[in-house]
């Protein structure tokens, strides 16, 4: 049974609650102090006294319990008292009995009731919310230090009243020295825009902060963009030998009118008579020589092979759209030749799949991540530099797109969640 809720409800309400056997506990209310040595603030309260010779039952304790643990009126009476001798046991034993957000009662050394309240619990429900603060006294002069400051001051000089200077007139004409010089008010659109500029640059940081995984695949991904803007390079020179790649040199080179009996001659040189005799193959001439096909090209030799683009600079690359359209040029000039030529069919090229874990700076710390994976089993090894010139560092490379998407998944659950794929 709740004996230190039950009066701690009845506080609120009742100036007197009355534990029958016992005692009661009063109530006094006091307006809100000030501690004139401690600066402290005090809101209204209500203070809870314990006076032992309250004895008598006048039914307001019992009536709440019996409403509120659904007892009838014997039930609960029996149930207080045996709660009141355990109390008066116990006291005897020289311990305390503690209620709940009201306080504690024991007997001292004079075998004398003595109760100390709880003063953290107000039970007055109009300061409701209220609390205590400390404030540091307001330190004001008083009327004579402010006339002794006054008076303590220099008195002002006494400057002679201007004159218009006449200097035609007057021979000792007075000058003003204080002349007043216009300023500029600091303009209010640039402090706006300063203003918003700061807090665009805050939340854009705070954005980023937030959302850094996005931040890396943005940077990993597109930082080479930047190689195309050329006023990033050095000079000139330099821009040119990066994109080097991009410039269409069989395209030039088509472009070119070289003498038509120079670039027969060196077509309709003499091979050599290992050539395999093939039925001839009428082409028309404005199909490519992707349709003129023949087996016995391998059998040519190296040298002569060679010597039919000693007029021409061809580029080795990797590409072949751009050379295949060139050859095709040159193959339907000589159609009508017995010697079929064609262009080797491209092979496709085998893609490869890397699980990305990482990009670095620096190579050793890319170093040190390829160690630490294949510790664990990962047949780890680099997958190339960024065009910003960051190291990747991969889990492991697979040609199959199904089994890296398979791996990728299981690598993201079981090792590295911001793992990705990078296709080559």
């Amino acid at each position: 049974m709740k004996i230190a809720g039950y009066i701690a409800d009845l506080l609120y309400e009742y100036e007197c609650v009355v534990i029958p056997g016992l005692g009661g506990f009063l109530t006094r209310d006091h307006a809100a102090s000030v501690h004139p040595l401690k600066h402290y603030f005090k809101p209204p309260f209500r203070e809870i006294v314990f006076n032992p010779l309250l004895r008598t039952n006048d039914g307001l304790l019992l009536n709440h319990i019996a409403r509120s643990e659904q007892l009838s009126y014997q039930d609960a009476k029996g149930r207080l008292d045996r709660f009141v001798l355990k109390c008066i046991s116990v006291m005897e034993e020289g311990k305390r009995i503690s209620f709940r957000n009201i306080g504690s009662i024991y007997y001292n050394k004079d075998q004398q009731l003595v109760f100390e309240p709880d003063e953290t619990q107000n039970y007055l429900a109009e300061s409701f919310g209220l609390s205590g603060f400390v404030s540091p006294p307001i330190k004001r002069e008083e009327f004579q230090q402010k006339v002794e400051k006054v008076f303590s001051k220099p008195p002002l000089n006494k400057t002679e009243p201007l004159r218009t200077p006449h200097p035609e007139t007057d021979p000792n004409p007075i000058v003003n020295k204080h002349r007043h010089i216009a300023s500029r008010r600091p303009s209010r659109l640039k402090k706006q825009l300063l203003i918003i500029g700061t807090a665009a640059v805050v939340m854009f940081a705070a954005w980023a902060i937030m959302n850094k995984h996005t931040v890396q695949y943005y940077y990993q991904n597109y930082s080479g963009y930047a190689s195309l803007v050329p006023m990033f390079y050095a000079s000139p020179n330099e821009f040119m030998i990066r994109h080097m790649d991009k410039i269409p040199l069989e395209k030039l080179i088509i472009d070119q009118k070289l003498p038509e009996k120079a670039r027969i001659s060196n077509l309709l040189r003499p091979a050599s008579n290992d050539l395999v005799p093939a039925k001839p193959y009428q082409a028309p001439l404005e199909e490519t020589s992707k349709e003129v096909e023949t087996n016995e090209l391998e059998n040519l030799p190296a040298a002569d092979s060679a010597d039919i683009f000693d007029d021409f600079e061809m580029q080795d690359s990797e590409t072949s759209d751009e050379g295949v359209a060139f050859e095709s040029t040159i193959v339907s000039e000589i159609v009508s030749s017995p010697v079929v030529v064609s262009v080797p069919t491209e092979k496709p090229q085998v893609k490869k799949f890397y699980i990305i874990a990482g990009a670095f700076r620096e190579k050793q710390n890319a170093e040190k991540l390829i160690r630490e994976l294949k510790t664990k089993n990962f047949e780890s090894d680099y997958a190339g530099q960024t065009s910003g010139g960051l190291w990747r560092v991969c889990f492991e490379s697979l040609e199959n797109e199904q089994q890296a998407m398979l791996r990728l998944q299981a690598i993201k659950k079981n090792e590295n969640e911001n793992a990705w794929l990078l296709v080559i």
